[in-house]
């Protein structure tokens, strides 16, 4: 687990991990007490949610334990119906182990677009750990933890797009899957593996859509603290982006600390 830095002068929170940020995401869908709470949240991270004519109270919200960070379920189907993957500045995208059958799945969509460095590797004997090269291999397989050794790899959201056959929506500042995900000129991940939302965009829908729900007393801290977590993982340049009205749900003691205590305070 990353540690999480907290100001020298104050103590308060200046770089929040992703991992409990999410799950807090799960916590709060699962039990706040206002009932709109899931639409909110989903509608924030998926935009093309139908909401008028979606039964709400059959849906549940949740931070997955295997796959994407943020996964909307159909509880009486039993179907995952969004998906949603967060990569915060800083966040590295990893990859999932893969078959060649993954690989082959993967191109044959188009979900995987090979570049000009592009080269057909023996699949099936990558699939097995071996010796790692940082050229082609690289480009192809991961490092297994603790080991010398790598084996074949997919980017988690190529991932999730063949595992469940839904788009997967990625929360991140950068402009593209590519530009989290892709390889170099060896190949680059295709824009319909799923759309972009940038972090100051939930941030803002949620705001938004909670202030004409919660009178400014019942302000939960815990929506407070979800929405602070994931401000503080915004890079400075996208900070514009967030507006004024979002401001006001953020925890007021860290927006004290940015303005005081940081050198390069928001």
């Amino acid at each position: 687990m990353a540690a999480e830095k907290r100001c020298a002068s104050c103590g308060e929170l200046l770089w929040a991990w992703e991992g409990p940020t999410n799950a807090l995401l799960g916590r709060i869908a699962r039990r706040w007490r206002w009932p709109e709470t899931v639409p909110v949240l989903a509608s924030a991270l998926w935009t093309d949610l139908d909401g008028a004519d979606r039964r709400w109270d059959r849906v549940a919200l949740d931070s997955a334990g295997r796959g994407a960070d943020w996964v909307l379920h159909d509880c009486e189907a039993g179907r995952i119906l969004r998906q949603g993957e967060h990569k915060p500045d800083g966040a590295n995208g990893q990859a999932s182990r893969a078959t060649a059958a993954d690989y082959e799945a993967a191109i044959r969509q188009e979900l995987i677009i090979p570049g000009s460095d592009w080269t057909d590797i023996d699949f099936v004997r990558h699939e097995q750990p071996h010796v790692h090269d940082r050229g082609i291999c690289g480009a192809f397989c991961k490092r297994i933890a603790g080991s010398p050794l790598a084996r074949l790899a997919l980017p988690q959201v190529v991932r999730y797009r063949l595992d469940n056959g839904l788009p997967c929506t990625l929360i991140t500042a950068r402009p593209d899957m590519d530009s989290v995900y892709g390889a170099g000129t060896y190949w680059s991940v295709a824009s319909k593996v799923g759309p972009v939302r940038a972090p100051a965009q939930v941030l803002n829908s949620v705001a938004a859509q909670m202030a004409e729900l919660v009178p400014v007393q019942y302000r939960d801290a815990a929506v407070r603290e979800l929405l602070t977590r994931i401000w503080l993982r915004i890079s400075w340049d996208h900070d514009a982006l967030v507006e004024d009205h979002t401001r006001h749900w953020l925890r007021p003691e860290v927006l004290r600390c940015a303005q005081r205590c940081s050198a390069t305070g928001r």
